[in-house]
Formats: C-alpha cells, sequence, structure tokens
C-alpha cells in the first residue's frame, strides 16, 4: 500500500516540475539533449563560412586589446581587395562610442581656436582695407600673414585626419559595402517605452506576418533599450543584427534568438542578418511568421514561441580559422575569402565572451554565430513536434502508472532492468 502512496507522490510531484519548469527533470533531459547533440555533429561544417580571429597570437604580435580602430579599418581595406572581396563580413565587435584619443581631442580645440582666429583676421581685414588702400606694404603683410595661418590650419587639418581612427574605419566599411554590425539588446525585464533606434538600424527590422490563431508572438523576446553601434558607422554598413543569446537555466547556450521585439519592430539576429546579405535577399525575403518561424527565401527556419532557434553545433574549430595578425601581415591567400561569409571577432583569452555549449565548455561566440549561419545555410533545422508537450505529460503518467502498481511486484533484478530501458 505504501508503494502505491510513493509512486502516487512521486508521480505527481514530476508533473507539477514538469508543468512549472526549471525543474530536476528539465536540468537530466537538458544533459539527454546534450549528449544527442554530440552523436549528430555534421561531419562537414559549411565552405561558405570562413572565421578572422582576433587570437592570442595577434595580440602578442600587435598589442594588447582595444586595438586603435585603424587597425580594424585595415583588415576591411584589405578584405575589400579585388582578391578577397568576400560577400559578407560579419564584424562582432560593437563600437559603441568613440575612440578614446585624449591628443585627437586636444589638436581639435587647438585647430577650432586657431580657425575662429584666422576668421576674425580675415574680418578684421575686409573692415581695414580701405583704410589700409594707400598702405600696400601692410595690407600685403597682413594678407600673407593670414594665407600662413591657413596653410598652417590645413596640415593641422591632415593631423587631424591622419588620428581619427573613426574616420578611417567609417571609411572602410563604407567602401567594404557588405559589411554587418551588431547591436546588443537588454531584455532583463526593463519596462517602459523603448527610444527610437538609429534610422540606419530601424532599416534592418524583419516583416512580421501574424497568424490568426497564433498565441506565440507574444511571448517573443522584447527589450526597451539597446546598445547600437556609433550612428556613423551603422550609415554606412550593409546592416545590423543582434548579438544577444538565450542560456538556458543551466547557463549552457544550446539556442539563438533570431528575432527579438523592440518597440513595434521585430529585430533579426546577427548570423541571420549575415546570412540575408550573403544570400542577396532583401528585408522583404525574410518574414517573422508568428507560430511558424521565419522565412528566409525559400526555406523557413523552425523557432520556438520565444523566437528561438536549436543551434546544431559542429566540433570545436570545423570552420576555417585565420589568424587576425596572419591576414594582414599577409600570409593568407586573398582568395580564402573571396564570395564567402568572413566573420571577424575576438577569441583570445580574457577577450570578447566564451560560452558554454553541448560541444564545448569555452566556446567563443564567434563560433556560435558561424554555427547557426551553417545550420541556416545547410537547412540543418531542429523542430520540436507539437504533439510532443502531450506525449511527455503521457509518458509521466504511464511511468507513475508503473512506479506505482508494476514495480513493487517484480523481483530486483527484473524491476531494474524494465525500469532502465522505460528511462532510456
Amino acid at each position: 500500500m505504501y508503494e502505491i502512496l510513493y509512486g502516487v507522490v512521486l508521480t505527481f510531484l514530476f508533473l507539477l516540475g514538469h508543468l512549472q519548469g526549471g525543474s530536476v527533470l528539465e536540468s537530466i533531459e537538458l544533459k539527454f539533449y546534450d549528449f544527442r547533440a554530440k552523436l549528430r555533429q555534421p561531419s562537414e561544417s559549411s565552405k561558405a563560412v570562413a572565421i578572422i580571429a582576433i587570437d592570442d597570437e595577434s595580440l602578442a604580435n600587435l598589442g594588447r586589446w582595444p586595438w586603435p580602430r585603424s587597425r580594424i579599418a585595415g583588415l576591411l581595406k584589405h578584405l575589400s581587395s579585388p582578391e578577397a572581396k568576400p560577400k559578407a563580413i560579419g564584424l562582432n565587435i560593437l563600437f559603441s562610442e568613440p575612440e578614446q584619443n585624449q591628443g585627437l581631442g586636444e589638436l581639435e580645440k587647438l585647430r577650432q581656436t586657431f580657425r575662429e582666429g584666422t576668421a576674425a583676421k580675415e574680418t578684421e581685414l575686409a573692415k581695414l582695407k580701405p583704410k589700409l588702400a594707400n598702405i600696400k606694404i601692410a595690407a600685403k603683410s597682413w594678407q600673407d600673414q593670414i594665407e600662413r595661418d591657413k596653410k598652417f590650419l590645413s596640415s593641422m587639418d591632415e593631423a587631424y585626419a591622419s588620428l581619427d581612427n573613426d574616420a578611417k574605419l567609417e571609411l572602410a566599411i563604407s567602401s567594404a559595402g557588405s559589411v554587418i554590425l551588431p547591436l546588443f539588446f537588454q531584455t532583463d525585464g526593463l519596462e517602459g517605452k523603448a527610444p527610437e533606434l538609429q534610422e540606419a538600424v530601424s532599416k534592418s527590422a524583419l516583416m512580421v506576418q501574424s497568424n490568426l490563431g497564433s498565441q506565440d508572438g507574444d511571448a517573443l523576446l522584447s527589450s526597451s533599450k539597446a546598445t547600437e553601434p556609433l550612428e556613423r558607422f551603422s550609415a554606412k554598413a550593409a546592416g545590423v543584427g543582434h548579438i544577444n543569446t538565450q542560456p538556458d537555466i543551466d547557463g549552457a547556450v544550446r539556442r539563438e534568438p533570431l528575432a527579438i521585439a523592440y518597440g513595434d519592430k521585430t529585430y533579426p539576429s546577427f548570423s541571420l542578418k549575415v546570412v540575408q546579405h550573403y544570400l542577396g535577399l532583401g528585408n522583404e525575403d525574410e518574414v517573422y511568421k508568428t507560430g511558424d518561424g521565419i522565412s528566409i527565401g525559400n526555406s523557413q527556419a523552425p523557432l520556438d514561441g520565444a523566437g528561438n532557434f536549436a543551434i546544431t553545433f559542429a566540433r570545436e574549430k570545423a570552420f576555417p580559422y585565420y589568424s587576425f595578425y596572419k591576414v594582414i601581415q599577409g600570409n593568407v591567400t586573398p582568395d580564402a575569402f573571396r564570395d564567402k561569409i568572413v566573420l571577424v571577432g575576438p577569441t583570445a583569452i580574457g577577450v570578447g565572451n566564451s560560452y558554454v555549449t553541448p560541444v564545448a565548455h569555452n566556446l567563443p561566440g564567434i563560433e556560435i554565430v558561424a554555427n547557426t549561419i551553417d545550420n541556416i545555410l545547410s537547412k540543418r533545422f531542429l523542430t520540436r513536434p507539437s504533439w510532443s508537450g502531450p506525449a511527455e505529460l503521457v509518458l509521466i503518467l504511464l511511468m507513475g502508472l508503473f512506479v506505482s502498481f508494476v514495480l513493487p511486484k517484480l523481483k530486483a533484478t527484473p524491476g531494474a532492468i524494465v525500469s532502465a530501458v522505460m528511462l532510456a
């Protein structure tokens, strides 16, 4: 009798935990998920993706991070050469503030003061010209001084331009014409009206198609605060996408939110935006369909109700890796990047973000991006059947009936064998 009571109580606790989420049962299922993820690792990764890593070797040779932005501009210029020319460049570095350069700031103050002084001299000379008409030497001397000041001011402008690394990066992004930049949404329960995003960022928003009867759109991950790239950069970029991750209850990353709601718009992930540009698709070719997923050209990526895409991870470093340092030194043939997706991001220890995943305990964020892109291009999609929820409840009830009424009547060895088979 007590065995039946224990079985009923145990079944009730498992049902309660399953319905509430975050239970021990879910943690166990996640571990089984990771085990299966290693079994289904693809034997080959997409040949369309290459990674240029800001790795330990690059830091050892080029200096500590952060680097001057002129160095990133130099890489983009290198990739923009006719010999390289990737179809899409995913620059996975968020430049949300101007580069700190105290010398540039002081030079700007001096340049402004000198410019105002030169303008004042020109104004004064214009007033005095009638009085100096008969004193040609004095008038010429004053005019010559103004011309010397203008030449000096021009030299200061050239010096300013040579030190303005943000201007160099802006020009490099514009010249490449294929750079996708990241932004970050805060999704930690912030409330209130979402501030307007930059016009260049808003243009990257997804089209949304609401399906009648679907409630999934209401659960889409949302935000009311964003960290955007500098407008001078986003305005020249080919697109912008978010770099948010969505860890599970154990802290591991198994999914990527391909869509996040912000204000009255829905924005794509960085990975999705890179794929869009690589395939030559317009915004009208990528549509978030509530309850169905995201259509990407002729294919459709399945999402859960929160807009998350389940990632099938390849083995660690399955994609071609190239050191930033070796690339800019010319030690990598440019055609290694031709017509490909080139992802640029940090992998060095202490730089950038690393994550626990089903296949690695310290996977750089740039590889999560690469895996998501590879899944979409290869149409390697994981789906959760609509009947899986009810089926799980039925299985829990069957297990409860077994534990309550059948297991107590079995001997130790047969009971252990049958229990193991049912758990498997």
